[in-house]
């Protein structure tokens, strides 16, 4: 997919989400357009349809771009209410990496409210530091803007930086 369609679909994913008018998540969607992105990233969830009920455990596999063999990823799970989880946090790899597990302390275990979600991974060839280091949840409405500003002076320092999205749903069981 090209850049430029990539990014329209990920436009019309967050229009999904919040509406035209308003994005979701102030920030969120500067990430996708404004910062130049080396594309590649692919964000494979366990369900194909990307279809979940209440209570499903989450599994998702991210590979980072060929262009970005050895890099730092981080991987968040968004929802419309405001709530970034983050899921991966500054993950040296240059391998595809897992994250949940059916059961156990490593599942990410969906709950309510049902809806649409996003997952968002960035990969970068330098590391970058995490907003609010060691919390396990941020307010979309913080976060995202510092994490913008981030990958924008990452991008000048000389950094390679992809950004990718993926909207999943959630229904009641």
């Amino acid at each position: 997919m090209s850049e430029i369609k990539r990014k329209s679909a990920v436009l019309a994913i967050l229009a999904a989400l919040g509406g035209c008018a308003a994005p979701p998540f102030p920030g969120v969607n500067q990430l996708t357009a404004d910062i130049s992105t080396t594309p590649g990233i692919v964000i494979a969830p366990d369900h194909v349809d990307r279809q979940y009920r209440i209570d499903d455990s989450l599994i998702i596999r991210v590979t980072p771009p060929p262009s970005l063999p050895r890099g730092w990823l981080m991987l968040d799970f968004v929802e419309t209410d405001g709530a970034v989880w983050h899921m991966l946090s500054t993950y040296e790899s240059g391998q595809p990496v897992t994250v949940g597990a059916p059961s156990g302390d490593a599942a990410w275990v969906l709950g309510e409210p049902p809806g649409s979600k996003m997952l968002l991974a960035v990969v970068s060839d330098k590391p970058l530091p995490r907003v609010e280091l060691g919390r396990e949840k941020d307010d979309a409405k913080i976060y995202l803007p510092r994490l913008r500003e981030q990958l924008a002076a990452a991008k000048a320092s000389g950094a390679s930086v992809a950004v990718e999205s993926l909207p999943l749903e959630v229904v009641a069981r």
